[in-house]
């Protein structure tokens, strides 16, 4: 499987950033103190004065690279909010155009302390069942090369084990032994069954978030796992909320 890299090179200035006035920067950092500081915080950190009762977390948005690689997730998340969580729908309070400026100051009040060359990204889609489980940084001859099938949640699970546990727990829920170490940003708690059954949350969103790791998160890449050992976890991902919900 091919990999496109591209560059994000950021020349950092006030109007660069974003196209917003000074009187909508203004109305922007109005609202984000009405309704989103006391979450996330006055330096949008996530460390709001409730944030210790949540979880997870608020989202703390200073890790630029974060804001960089997913700030097209940030208008859903705000009109529909994000299940499993503390973050309220703001559909019906705030209007569309608020909700665009929002994501707008964010980007421009995070991105304006980044450096200028701020952030190199790869981007990559899931495979196919039948695609060659060939990626090319894997050192394999053509006939060690096997034709990906559908994930098998048992092998996931054995992956799981070996691979995942120091952070997201024995149990998926995101406590496992690490997970204190690392602070605010903790583990994704992968038994959560509101949050993952979003119909964004996708098997090719979970594959990039194991093969490329998070943007400005904990979560490293797993790029020295084969695309069936992703496939297998994910596999164990979906199969395990379901037993749990049973």
């Amino acid at each position: 499987m091919k990999y496109l890299l591209y560059f994000l090179i950021l020349t950092i200035s006030f109007n660069g950033l974003a196209n917003l006035s000074v009187q909508q920067f203004n109305q922007s950092q109005a609202i984000y103190d009405t309704y989103c500081l006391s979450c996330h915080g006055e330096n949008m950190d996530g460390n709001g004065d409730v944030a210790e009762l949540l979880e997870p977390y608020p989202r703390n948005f200073t890790k630029y690279q974060f804001v960089i690689a997913y700030k097209n997730r940030f208008k859903n998340s705000l009109l529909n909010g994000v299940a499993g969580s503390a973050m309220p729908p703001w559909k019906g309070v705030l209007s569309t155009n608020e909700i665009e400026q929002l994501v707008e100051f964010i980007e421009m009040k995070i991105l304006e302390k980044a450096p200028v060359q701020a952030y190199s990204r790869i981007e990559t889609t899931m495979p196919l069942i039948g695609d060659p489980d060939d990626r090319l940084f894997l050192d394999k001859s053509d006939k060690d090369i096997k034709s990906l099938v559908a994930g098998n949640a048992l092998d996931g699970y054995e992956a799981f084990n070996k691979y995942c546990v120091s952070c997201h727990g024995r149990l998926a829920n995101g406590k496992g032994p690490n997970a204190k170490a690392l602070g605010h940003a903790i583990p994704r708690n992968l038994i959560n069954r509101h949050f993952l059954n979003q119909a964004h949350i996708t098997d090719e969103r979970l594959y990039k978030s194991i093969l490329l790791g998070v943007a400005g998160g904990p979560m490293p890449a797993h790029d020295h796992l084969s695309d069936q050992t992703i496939l297998n976890l994910i596999s164990f991902i979906r199969d395990n909320i379901k037993e749990d919900a049973e």
